[in-house]
């Protein structure tokens, strides 16, 4: 339904305007489908924009040397959520895009990703998260967990009219 597409240009888009903070495109096969790598990536990232958020990323990563084997919610609060209050303001708000949440590796009932971010999500104030995924269990009960739903916004792509998606794609052709 175009998910990788859509998050694809949203993060060109923000990368234009200075606006993406981090990207991580899942993919079934190869690193990408590691789930452990979605926050320790998304950290690094975040680091290239604030000194003071790279210098707390660096302590805790020698405080915790094993962090990138650590369980997803741990690595969210080690490594995003407490350098976020290391930086204050010095880090502005900017997007986090996640594409393809359905192909990592996670075999959990609810994804890792979204029950760790779930735990977080208010004190992740100046990150804003676009997620996609397939409507697959683990990440539709992900996103039914309360803290998410009373946080998030769904935008189910396949619920737009059909009208509207040859419009666009003949507009993009054209």
């Amino acid at each position: 339904t175009g998910k990788s597409t859509l998050a694809q240009t949203i993060a060109e888009w923000c990368e234009r305007i200075r606006f993406l903070g981090a990207s991580f495109f899942c993919a079934r096969e190869g690193e990408r489908s590691n789930v452990q790598l979605i926050f320790t990536s998304v950290a690094y990232q975040l680091s290239l924009r604030s000194q003071a958020f790279k210098e707390a990323v660096i302590s805790a990563m020698m405080e915790n040397p094993n962090i990138h084997t650590s369980v997803a919610a741990r690595q969210l609060l080690k490594l995003i959520v407490e350098p976020l209050r290391a930086a204050g303001k010095e880090l502005r708000s900017c997007a986090i895009v996640i594409d393809a949440l359905d192909e990592c590796n996670d075999t959990e009932a609810v994804s890792v990703i979204l029950k760790a971010l779930s735990l977080h999500v208010a004190e992740l104030g100046p990150l804003k998260f676009l997620i996609t995924s397939r409507p697959v269990p683990n990440v539709d009960a992900g996103f039914r967990q309360k803290a998410l739903l009373d946080n998030t916004q769904q935008f189910p792509l396949s619920r737009i009219p059909s009208n509207m998606t040859r419009r666009d794609i003949a507009y993009f052709l054209r």
